[in-house]
Parts: structure tokens; sequence; C-alpha cells
């Protein structure tokens, strides 16, 4: 998406949803390095690209209209994990760039209803760093 000035802007994290549960997710700093073994002396370690990111798993608790906000995100506004977004840290309070991650399973994320009207989504985002 392009601004007025032409600038490429990204779609935002919607503000009617929580960024992540206070509990029951996990962050992990992915490595952005490449060691190679060398013929004498210890391995040579260098930066992979210009970017780092970290992966962060989590579950979100959401009712019916706030699940329907969810899906309506990820199909239209980042084309179904295919674009970035701007998404709100919960621990820095800082916008950063993310994306959906593809789950173990292949999946983008999973829906189960917790009970009536309650559903939990589980997903993982990679957040550059």
């Amino acid at each position: 998406m392009e601004n007025k000035e032409g600038k490429v802007t990204l779609p935002a994290w919607p503000e009617k949803l929580p960024s992540v549960q206070a509990s029951g997710w996990s962050y992990t700093q992915k490595t952005h390095m490449v060691v190679s073994e060398m013929e004498m002396g210890p391995p040579k370690r260098r930066h992979r690209g210009s970017k780092s990111y970290a992966l962060l798993k989590g579950t979100l608790l959401l009712s019916l209209g706030e699940l329907n906000i969810f899906i309506q995100f990820v199909e239209q506004d980042i084309d179904f994990g295919t674009t970035p977004f701007l998404w709100p840290d919960f621990m820095t309070g800082e916008q950063r760039v993310a994306r959906l991650s593809i789950q173990k399973d292949g999946d983008l994320y999973s829906v189960s209803e917790k009970k009536r009207g309650e559903f939990t989504i589980n997903l993982e985002l990679e957040l550059e760093v």
C-alpha cells in the first residue's frame, strides 16, 4: 500500500484485537548467523543478512466479533499472511514489523471454541528485530 507521498505503508494490527494474552506465550530469538567450518581454527561466523527475526508463539482469546475482525484482517488486509503488518509489541510498547508464520503443520493459525461465543486462536508471528 502507498500513501499520498508514494511511501509504502503497512497494514496495522486491528486496535480492537489484543496483541497476545498476558500468559501462555513464548518468544525465541532466531539465529542471525551462518557458521562455516574452517580447515584450521575455529568456525567462521557471519551475519545471514541485514535483518534478524524473533518467533513469538501465543494464544488469543476472542469473542465472535473479534474473531470475525481477525479473519477479515488475515484474508483482506494481509492477504492470507503474504503481507507484513505492524504489530504492537506488548513487551516494548513499540510497533514492530511482523508476519504470520507458517506453523509446523502448515497452518497459519488454528481456532478452537473454548466455550460458547469464546474462541482461542493459536498463532506464530515472525517479528523483525
